[in-house]
């Protein structure tokens, strides 16, 4: 009949209208979110306009920056101690696993024996949390063998123990390690602007701010390279003076920022941060490295 059909009808309608409600699919009650961008070895990184625009929207966000890899190795552990296994790292200055808190440490395992070394495991010690690489089944005389670890530093120069265990010869060998963390790799360099960098450097005056002189600086072409061999830090553009030289970073943990200036001319480094007492030790190890310009 006619009013069951205009029931049916209205029935439709209603139907059609939840439809309607249940797949918009351009809901403009909620916001789109920029997904975080993330570091893949600079091939996706912003260009510093980009970065420049991120940094003034986000107040004290600026993009972190791959810094050259300090390829340094220090030893843990030498043949004669490890029996036969040699032990040295060193700092890729790359992110460990998903999280940029965790310093990313690469441990050089090397088998000066003429037998096979089994079962390599870490074991996370006093100090710092210390992730361990996976179990290395077989260690071959004469071979090496790179490792991640990562070290739960929280901004801290504590130096990590841990235990590094091997099978040799049938006996479960078991030797304590300390790695020494250098202050300038509890840092992260990030793309700041010229007026970026001075607008931070204002905020971070008075009791923020450190000096020091040198006894002599080195050549404004060597500073860059002096600077990166001690601090993981990015070097800012469109310094106003060819001899002042300037470079930014933010701690791994707290994302304190670290600011640093080079000036050849005065003969001068100074530091600016909401970090000081990290600040001071970034000063001693800056200035250790220039002085290396007048001892080549």
């Amino acid at each position: 009949s006619s009013s069951s059909s205009k029931k049916e009808e209205k029935t439709a309608k209603a139907e059609a209208s939840l439809l309607d409600l249940d797949f918009d699919p351009t809901p403009s009650s909620v916001p789109a979110s920029p997904l975080p961008a993330m570091d893949l070895g600079g091939l996706l990184a912003p260009t510093s306009a980009q970065a420049a625009a991120a940094a003034a929207t986000s107040g004290t966000q600026y993009h972190v920056l791959n810094a050259p890899p300090n390829n340094i190795k220090k030893e843990l552990m030498n043949r004669i101690a490890g029996k036969g296994l040699v032990a040295e790292y060193s700092f890729p200055r790359r992110v460990f696993g998903y999280d940029p808190r965790v310093l990313n440490c690469t441990l050089h395992l090397t088998n000066t024996s003429e037998a096979e070394m089994k079962n390599v495991t870490l074991k996370s010690g006093a100090g710092p949390t210390v992730t361990p690489f996976d179990p290395i089944a077989v260690l071959q005389p004469a071979a090496t063998v790179d490792v991640s670890i990562g070290l739960g530093v929280a901004d801290k120069l504590q130096p990590a123990e841990c235990e590094l265990s091997v099978d040799i010869g049938g006996d479960t060998q078991t030797f304590k390690l300390k790695i020494e963390i250098p202050v300038g790799e509890l840092l992260n360099g990030v793309s700041m602007s010229s007026m970026q960098f001075t607008a931070e450097k204002e905020k971070l005056s008075g009791m923020n701010e450190a000096s020091s002189n040198l006894s002599d600086a080195p050549e404004n072409a060597a500073v860059d390279a002096l600077v990166f061999s001690a601090l993981n830090v990015a070097k800012v553009l469109g310094s106003d003076s060819p001899s002042k030289h300037l470079y930014a970073a933010v701690t791994l943990s707290a994302k304190a920022k670290v600011l640093v200036t080079v000036d050849t001319e005065n003969k001068r480094v100074t530091v600016n941060s909401d970090a000081m007492m990290l600040g001071t030790n970034v000063i001693k190890a800056l200035k250790a490295a220039l002085a290396k310009s007048s001892e080549a």
